[in-house]
């Protein structure tokens, strides 16, 4: 079988869910859109479910690969709700979808990720224990998934997007100054 076969199984999907709910969408749907047959998506795929999983998990591979060397939270921030943003109903019918445990660990993995890069650079600047590094992951962490889960209930409302970044921007440099 040839592996591009299941990019463009993949790709489908995600053309497909710009359009569909993705409790609307079906294998038959995707094997008619790639010109497969049902053995094909199945020989790479279990189902919808681990189709979803596959994507998400590349999602935040690739998120992650654009945000190495977190140096600003607001920043990273930023650039994966513009990412976010700029595939808007791909995300809403992700989360929409009765398996949203999958949405949710993206957001708690995103989150921990930030945290844990930010707190990894600032810690080269400042001295601070283990187990201070472990909290502050944490708290940051916590923070994250609280926006990340009220933003996508809402509907992703950008509104109040530029007050949560200038927040966490004077909580970051409160915690810089602290800890010098």
């Amino acid at each position: 079988m040839s592996h591009n076969s299941k990019d463009l199984i993949k790709k489908e999907f995600l053309k497909l869910l710009q359009t569909k709910s993705i409790n609307e969408i079906t294998v038959k749907d995707i094997t008619k859109c790639c010109e497969i047959n049902r053995n094909t998506f199945y020989y790479y795929f279990d189902g919808l479910p681990s189709l979803v999983e596959e994507i998400i998990d590349e999602t935040v591979d690739n998120i992650i690969s654009k945000c190495s060397n977190i140096s600003s939270i607001p920043d990273a921030l930023d650039d994966i709700v513009n990412y976010i943003l700029n595939n808007k109903k791909i995300f809403q019918n992700l989360y929409r979808y009765s398996n949203t445990y999958i949405v949710r660990a993206f957001i708690s993995h995103i989150s921990e990720y930030i945290s844990t890069s930010f707190v990894s650079t600032i810690s080269n600047e400042v001295k601070m224990s283990d187990k201070s590094k472990t909290e502050l992951i944490n708290l940051y962490k916590w923070i994250l998934i609280g926006f990340f889960t009220d933003w996508f209930e809402n509907g992703m409302d950008q509104s109040s997007i530029p007050n949560i970044l200038n927040l966490l921007n004077q909580n970051q440099l409160i915690l810089k100054t602290v800890l010098k």
